[in-house]
């Protein structure tokens, strides 16, 4: 009989694989795992890894399909079911379950945001959380946008949670707002036509420089379209019709690059947003306006500002620098917010922590479920803004 092949803690590699490849992901990201970054950190030679897996993308399939995702689809299933049934009590545990941290949540909010990039990992992710979000959110129902409306805050939550304001949220004080709404949709309305082109544009990030907004915007779609680990600066010069040497002059490295494209970017991007949304309250209120977004930021053929804004906060886990750069755009953005009278009332902290942790789930939902954007998201967010004016006015 063969010898297992044991790691240096006296366990046998094929009980340890998988934990580690969850505490190197978390740690790490996609960008530090390997075969041999894994073996080394097992203490082993790479032939007993090399024995299971061809290479690094089977290995974050098996991750994904054996250990990360059965008790993903396990919460996310629940749910559902605690929303059907108006389980307050439940869902507020679920959620908070979303929020707290460990390697394999940390893992799995890595592989989920990385699969873009990565067809055999989509593949996996689209056959397992893509099917079960399409099951729970199709066809477009008021129930489903229900649905939607705890599932994609449990995801963003997953992703925020190594956010700083992840830290000091009073959920208990915010939670029962949103997830009274959830559990008590109202009819939808057919949501007004709105020109939302500024998602489509890119915007200008260097103005009275034409040559540095070229090569930031061109930064940002290929890191966009292929993922940060995956472009050079080499290509980020050629696409922009730079030299190599001339794109370093400028920044000494692509993080540099990507820190200052995303500073500029997420600047531009709250502005645009917030003017977007601003106009259609005047005409249609505040709920509305929140539901017109969601649904244009999800329509078809604007995967680009989708994956850009997500694959922003996956490099985020792993660049403390450019983490503080999406942090000092938010602060800004809230300050602005509250310069408003009474603004306070409709999204305390925890209120605008969870308005993003909504955003970033609703960008993932459409890579999983294409008709997403097709929910009455209105059915949800009308109760739910009704509630924030009764908060308001008993704070007048």
């Amino acid at each position: 009989m063969p010898r297992r092949a044991m790691t240096r803690d006296g366990v046998t590699v094929a009980e340890a694989i998988l934990p580690t490849t969850s505490s190197l992901l978390s740690d790490r990201g996609t960008a530090g795992l390997s075969l041999a970054a894994l073996a080394r950190d097992l203490g082993v030679s790479i032939r007993p890894i090399r024995n299971r897996y061809t290479d690094t993308g089977a290995l974050l399939v098996h991750a994904w399909q054996s250990r990360l995702w059965p008790s993903l689809a396990e919460r996310l299933a629940a749910l559902a079911v605690a929303r059907g049934a108006a389980d307050l009590m439940q869902l507020s545990d679920l959620l908070r379950q979303s929020l707290r941290r460990d390697p394999d949540s940390d893992a799995a909010a890595e592989l989920m945001l990385h699969a873009r990039f990565d067809a055999h990992l989509q593949q996996a992710v689209d056959q397992t959380l893509g099917k079960l979000i399409t099951d729970l959110t199709t066809p477009a129902t008021e129930q489903n946008a229900a649905n939607a409306f705890v599932i994609a805050p449990a995801l963003g939550l997953m992703i925020g949670a190594r956010h700083e304001r992840a830290e000091n949220l009073d959920l208990d004080s915010a939670l029962p707002d949103w997830l009274t709404a959830a559990t008590n949709p109202v009819p939808g309305q057919p949501l007004p036509a709105a020109d939302a082109s500024h998602m489509d544009d890119y915007p200008v990030l260097a103005p009275g420089d034409p040559a540095l907004d070229i090569l930031l915007n061109t930064a940002l779609e290929l890191i966009s379209t292929r993922g940060f680990d995956q472009v050079t600066v080499s290509q980020i010069a050629r696409e922009a019709g730079y030299t190599e040497g001339l794109a370093f002059r400028r920044y000494p490295s692509k993080l540099d690059m990507l820190r200052d494209a995303t500073k500029r970017q997420n600047d531009a991007g709250l502005e645009l947003n917030h003017a977007f949304t601003t106009q259609l309250q005047t005409t249609h209120g505040t709920a509305i306006a929140e539901s017109v977004i969601i649904r244009e930021a999800q329509r078809p053929g604007r995967e680009l500002g989708r994956s850009m804004a997500l694959e922003q906060i996956r490099l985020g886990w792993h660049h403390r620098d450019l983490a503080q750069a999406q942090k000092a755009s938010l602060d800004e953005f809230r300050a602005a917010l509250l310069t408003t009278p009474g603004w306070d009332a409709y999204e305390s902290e925890t209120d605008f922590f969870l308005q993003f942790a909504l955003s970033w789930g609703m960008y993932l939902l459409p890579f999983l479920s294409p008709d997403a954007h097709r929910l009455p998201y209105d059915s949800v967010l009308v109760p739910l803004y009704d509630i924030f004016e009764t908060r308001h006015g008993s704070t007048s």
